[in-house]
């Protein structure tokens, strides 16, 4: 399992006292820490079982925690559905 542990998520993102995505979300927003949850997860299905050294057990646990990590985020700003951009029309963050 190397550096990550059983539910996808690295503990070199955890420096102790916030977790790096916390902090994000603390200095970007909920929804930008929701949409980088988002590209995580595009980029790790674009590239899985294509990183050396990397299983694909791994790939599958990481892209599962920014899954719902993502979904932990849209709850809070009430999009639990599609982001926008999927819609094919440019959209606005909600204000928090």
């Amino acid at each position: 399992m190397g550096i990550y542990q059983g539910d996808g998520r690295a503990g070199h993102y955890n420096t102790g006292f916030v977790e790096v995505i916390d902090q994000m979300e603390r200095v970007y927003g909920t929804f930008h820490a929701a949409m980088f949850c988002e590209m995580n997860v595009f980029k790790y299905r674009s590239r899985i079982g294509g990183k050396e050294g990397e299983d694909t057990a791994t790939e599958l646990k990481k892209i599962g925690w920014y899954e719902r990590k993502r979904g932990e985020l849209r709850a809070k700003i009430g999009t639990e559905g599609e982001i926008c951009h999927k819609k094919r029309y440019i959209c606005t963050a909600p204000k928090e």
